[in-house]
């Protein structure tokens, strides 16, 4: 049996948000049930049902057909995820903000609860960050106040991923941290992706975002970087 990674192919991927990008919903929807029909057969039942579901409801939300994208995210929700996929992590974050951008705001919240104070759910630094992120949009967009019950999970960020010390309220926090995340995550990946230049350039590249970079985690994945290139 194929990798689940190799699921959908490239082919596959590039036609769809290529060649059909400006394409109807009902044409890019059909094209993903006719290729996921010629692939099953290579596949258990419940890994074809959860990558079609999570195929759907990416085309459904980003064609902003969110009410039909929030009954197969409630469902992927429910299912358990097949072994070697992504997780749901990202379809659950998807869940929270179609409820949020169909005004759900009380099952949006809900979400956010049983994700970010369960027990039962390991912080992540990145993951925690995602679902701070659809907070502070939750209480833009409702007015609700900042609930403390969330502060610790500022804090694990911070910590956890070595942001700088700065003084802001909770909402403006959460606000920061995700705009300068966002900022030099894009700023590593174009570094990661410089394929024509020599590798002592690459490094030089480096240097220069370690004494410019804010954030611990990318500063230490850069040195990281820097090692492996001089031991190659």
């Amino acid at each position: 049996m194929p990798h689940p990674n190799e699921f959908f192919s490239k082919e596959f991927i590039l036609k769809l948000y290529r060649e059909l990008d400006n394409a109807d919903t009902e044409t890019k929807v059909q094209f993903t049930l006719d290729y996921i029909d010629s692939v099953k057969v290579d596949y258990p039942l419940d890994l074809v049902e959860y990558m079609t579901k999570t195929q759907l409801a990416n085309i459904y939300f980003d064609q902003e057909e969110y009410k039909k994208a929030l009954p197969l995210l409630e469902e992927i929700n429910a299912l358990d995820v097949p072994k070697d996929t992504a997780g749901k992590h990202l379809y659950i974050l998807l869940l929270i903000r179609t409820n949020r951008l169909l005004g759900n705001f009380n099952a949006a919240f809900s979400h956010l609860e049983q994700n970010l104070l369960s027990e039962g759910n390991p912080d992540k630094g990145f993951d925690t960050l995602d679902f701070l992120e659809e907070y502070q949009k939750l209480c833009q967009d409702t007015g609700w106040a900042f609930d403390p019950r969330f502060k610790g999970k500022i804090d694990f960020v911070v910590e956890s991923l070595g942001f700088e010390a700065i003084d802001l309220d909770s909402l403006e926090m959460i606000d920061f941290l995700a705009k300068t995340n966002l900022e030099w995550n894009v700023r590593m990946g174009k570094i990661i992706l410089k394929k024509d230049i020599s590798g002592e350039e690459k490094i030089e590249l480096h240097e220069a975002f370690i004494k410019e970079c804010p954030i611990e985690w990318y500063r230490a994945y850069s040195r990281k970087s820097i090692q492996q290139l001089n031991n190659i």
